[in-house]
């Protein structure tokens, strides 16, 4: 190393894995669930179960949400429990809507969503419609 500087250590914290699901260290557990999209049934009752605690959100839920999928941290000696989760993050959003009662979409807008907005067929022509009698959703 150069003058004044030090080289990085690392130190081997002492740790014990949960079957793939997670890890305990220094007083914490960290667990993890990665599953497959939630159907339409619990989605709907996820609705309604933030409702209930007055969060529900003003807008219908994405068709593809991993509802049951999340990341928590547990701490043994205080009981304090963060729970990161996308059900939860989604029912906390507030769509803003313009003086007309339109929402606000441009809060969720991708980065593409301009580019598709304005595609054009082989033929140069703009293509303003879509199927909507199509599932569009992935499948393996």
């Amino acid at each position: 190393p150069a003058t004044g500087q030090e080289a990085a250590t690392t130190t081997k914290v002492p740790h014990e894995l949960l079957q793939g699901k997670g890890i305990k260290l220094q007083g914490w557990k960290i667990t993890t669930n990665k599953t497959r999209i939630s159907s339409e049934a619990e989605l709907d009752e996820a609705k309604e179960s933030h409702r209930f605690r007055g969060h529900a959100p003003d807008f219908p839920l994405p068709e593809m949400l991993f509802g049951q999928n999340f990341c928590r941290f547990e701490h043994a000696a205080s009981g304090l429990v963060i729970d990161l989760n996308a059900l939860d993050a989604v029912c906390c959003c507030k769509i803003e809507h313009d003086a007309n009662g339109e929402p606000d979409r441009a809060m969720f807008k991708l980065p593409m969503a301009d580019k598709w907005a304005n595609r054009k067929d082989v033929n140069g022509t703009e293509i303003k419609e879509w199927r909507e009698d199509y599932d569009w959703t992935p499948t393996s």
